[in-house]
């Protein structure tokens, strides 16, 4: 049955002249999926545990909210990577594309400022938390070791926003209409 599937599947790719590349992941898609990953394995232990055994493991819920700080931090820089953040669309387009490029790249600025305090201010209670041996409360690991992902984060986020407007820049530049969305 599967082989039959797959050389369908190649049939109509072939049709549709679809191109088999090999996908290439970012760093920030790899640690947002491998945070996932855990938090799903870890919460459906404790059901299972809860349900079956009748014993609840305390940890998973704590493991969990710091594994899914660092799954939004990580996941943030991906939908950047992509161009998939919120934006000011409907009002930008309304301008000639000129001004769209100056609003692009003033959007820039202001984000990676933004993120720039958040990476600081995340250094800053790192250290804090480090200096004073601040741990979790039921797992007892030391807990600048989840804030980590804040600095870390906000920094391949700075990274990818350059990225994707100096390629949105180059995309203005090379249409004629200056719609650069994407």
């Amino acid at each position: 049955m599967i082989p039959a599937v797959n050389a369908r599947l190649e049939s109509m790719a072939e049709r549709l002249n679809v191109k088999k590349e090999k996908q290439k992941f970012s760093i920030e898609e790899i640690l947002g999926a491998f945070f996932m990953a855990v938090i799903t394995i870890v919460i459906s232990v404790n059901v299972f545990s809860r349900y079956v055994i009748n014993m609840s493991l305390g940890f998973t819920e704590e493991l969990s909210v710091y594994l899914f700080l660092c799954c939004c931090m990580f996941g943030t820089c991906s939908a950047c990577a992509h161009g998939a953040v919120l934006g000011m669309d409907a009002l930008v387009k309304l301008f000639p594309p000129k001004v769209r490029l100056v609003f692009l790249w003033l959007s820039a600025v202001i984000t990676v400022i933004v993120f720039s305090i958040l990476g600081w201010q995340g250094i800053g209670i790192i250290i804090s938390q480090y200096k004073w041996g601040n741990r979790t409360p039921m797992m007892e690991m030391p807990l600048w070791i989840f804030t980590l992902s804040v600095p870390i984060g906000s920094l391949l986020y700075i990274i990818r926003e350059i990225q994707v407007t100096v390629k949105r820049s180059g995309d203005f530049l090379s249409k004629k209409d200056g719609d650069a969305n994407g």
